[in-house]
């Protein structure tokens, strides 16, 4: 098992500092067929062990690859964009769960002599996977994808990697890995051209037989649909939704004609509406009829009308970024889009949204408003969301939030690894370096330090040249600086100096005095959030610093963190879902069993629900079982 779980390991190498592990919140499918899951995720600590929020320490990510693989463990997720900004595998995520022909999928990639890699996924959807060697740009990985989905006809689909770039503190979106417990049936696994389930190292032939070069990779991005004259030079979703000869069915003849009639417009602005007629029967299986015709003609006069890019069937094929090069495409200009919001449990709250697939660190006001996040995000990626109505907006930002990943369990995010508290640690390295109780020696780029107020003056021009020389890269002009630095306390002043000359300066207070707070208190809490929100309060009331809230709120954590710290015990050596498996089959009991963060046990089994019964009431086992009526 070593041996395949080292040659999986290079199919699916992704992020090496985290990894997530999946828990199903039941066993019943939601009502789109879905199994409900959530992930936890186990980062790296400063000692290099992979750590879930309490510290506790995990499997390292081989350990965990190989328990996910033979089934003595959970299974994992994992994070496809690296933090040099590359992948060595991509997705699309193809979310439908009902009457969804594989067969059908595979044959298509057949068709257009595409190099995926077709896999079942949890819930019966499909995983379309892409696979480079050596690594290639997630930004590529990306565009590709997208290209070859809508080639699909699932352009709606999720697209991972989700980011093209990762910032310091941030993981992105994983995906859930395939071939858990492989010796069994793992409901993860890839498809054989026939259609047939692959093993393991059937799955190992189909990625050497598929795998791609970057600069493949870069090629498949360019991959367009053979374009006939019926739709010269217009969007690809009409070239792909008629090639060779292909009819539009009825269910969504009517949302398509009025697209063609809006190409039509665009290319035959004199002669469309008698155009319209022969596309009718081109393109429109059944034809509409000609009163219906009429009307669409008569809605399209009343004013200039766009492509129906969201509506079916047209959203199912649509690649905007080549619709945007096309003369008789959508046109405009092409505006950025904000997807995937991932919230931290951090202190205050780290928020961080994919603006083009580029992450956007946000507070919380910045998030809720739409003028700071715009300006957040033009200070941090240098572009400009385009402004909406408010309650559009607050539309938008409810959506995001509906889908928002949670990571409760990375380690804690602290202020030194966000590009605020970077920047802040560059600052007061500056400060401090090459520090003057000469006022003048600030013009020979040395800050000034006045040790009666405690406090500094510099000029920004020389902050900024410091920052540049470190390679801090974040904030790109000294407007941003200046906005952080006002942040801080900052304020910009004109000081005199011997010589009377003035001088454009700054000053400062001394940043983060040594203060303690002696503490002997502890909040002992059942649920980890519930421990988490004391702790909070905790920190904002006595105003601990990130060190502090180690060393003297020790005692705020979860009665079962505290045991696990008192007996010098990790979690994994307490009762595990492998162990419940393997005791089942010594018993020959068919059941199943998950172990949420909290350790709460969740079976179908009522034998095995007896075990957790009798510890939770502090009776016996038999006292338990002979209120039972088992038989």
């Amino acid at each position: 098992m070593r041996e395949s779980a080292q040659k999986y390991a290079k199919c699916f190498s992704g992020l090496t500092d985290a990894y997530s592990v999946l828990f199903y919140k039941g066993n019943t499918p939601n009502e789109k067929g879905k199994r409900e899951s959530y992930n936890i995720v186990y980062s790296k600590d400063e000692t290099g062990n992979f750590v879930d929020k309490q510290g506790n320490i995990k499997p390292s990510i081989e350990e965990a690859l190989e328990s996910h693989l033979d089934g003595t463990g959970p299974s994992i997720g994992v994070f496809p964009t690296t933090r040099d900004n590359t992948c060595s595998f991509g997705c699309i995520d193809i979310d439908e769960y009902t009457d969804l022909n594989h067969q059908q999928i595979l044959d298509k990639i057949k068709e257009l002599n595409l190099p995926i890699v077709l896999f079942r996924s949890k819930s019966g959807g499909v995983h379309a996977y892409l696979f480079s060697s050596p690594a290639v740009s997630a930004a590529n990985m990306q565009t590709t994808l997208k290209n070859i989905s809508s080639l699909l006809g699932f352009s709606t689909s999720e697209i991972f990697p989700k980011q093209a770039e990762l910032l310091a503190n941030d993981v992105g979106n994983g995906i859930n890995a395939p071939y858990e417990d492989c010796n069994s049936e793992p409901s993860r696994y890839a498809y054989k051209p026939d259609g047939k389930a692959a093993t393991l190292e059937e799955f190992f032939a189909l990625y050497d037989s598929k795998v791609q070069t970057p600069d493949q990779i870069v090629a498949l991005g360019s991959l367009q649909p053979k374009e006939l004259d019926i739709f010269k030079e217009g969007p690809p979703c009409l070239v792909i939704l008629t090639e060779d000869g292909k009819k539009i069915s009825k269910c969504n003849r009517n949302n398509a004609l009025f697209s063609i009639g809006v190409y039509l417009r665009k290319r035959f602005p004199e002669s469309w509406d008698m155009e319209i007629y022969d596309y009718n029967k081109k393109c429109i299986d059944p034809p509409l009829n000609r009163a219906e015709i009429e009307a669409l003609i008569k809605s399209l006069n009343v004013k200039t009308y766009g492509y129906k890019c969201g509506d079916q069937p047209i959203c199912n094929f649509c690649n905007k970024s080549l619709c945007l090069t096309r003369k008789f495409g959508v046109g405009g200009i092409a505006t950025c889009t904000i997807t995937s919001l991932r919230k931290y449990d951090s202190e205050p709250p780290l928020w961080v949204v994919d603006v083009d697939s580029k992450g956007l660190e946000l507070q919380t006001d910045q998030l809720l408003e739409q003028p700071k996040f715009q300006k957040a995000a033009l200070e941090q990626l240098n572009v400009l969301p385009p402004s909406m109505a408010r309650k559009d907006w607050e539309a938008n930002i409810a959506d995001l939030l509906s889908e928002m990943v949670e990571y409760h369990a990375i380690t804690s995010v602290s202020e030194e690894v966000s590009i605020s508290g970077q920047f802040k640690e560059y600052l007061i390295s500056f400060l401090q370096s090459q520090l003057s109780e000469v006022k003048e020696e600030i013009l020979l780029r040395r800050p000034y330090y006045d040790e009666e107020k405690q406090q500094y003056t510099f000029r920004l021009m020389d902050l900024d040249a410091y920052l540049k020389r470190n390679k801090f890269s974040h904030y790109k002009t000294r407007t941003d600086i200046s906005a952080r630095l006002r942040e801080l306390g900052a304020e910009s002043i004109t000081i005199r100096l011997k010589n009377k000359a003035s001088v454009r300066a700054w000053r400062i207070d001394e940043l983060d005095p040594d203060e303690s707070v002696a503490l002997g208190i502890a909040y002992l809490a059942f649920t980890t959030k519930a421990a988490s929100e004391a702790r909070g309060r905790a920190v904002r009331l006595l105003g601990l610093s990130e060190s502090e809230q180690k060393e003297q709120l020790f005692y705020f954590r979860t009665l079962h963190s505290l045991c696990y710290q008192s007996l010098s015990i990790q979690d994994r050596k307490v009762i595990t879902e492998a162990d419940y498996k393997k005791f089942g089959k010594r018993v020959n009991l068919n059941f199943d069993v998950s172990i949420d963060e909290e350790r709460r046990t969740k079976t179908n089994n009522p034998i095995i629900s007896l075990l957790s019964l009798y510890r939770l009431k502090m009776s016996t086992l038999r006292e338990e079982y002979n209120k039972t009526d088992f038989n």
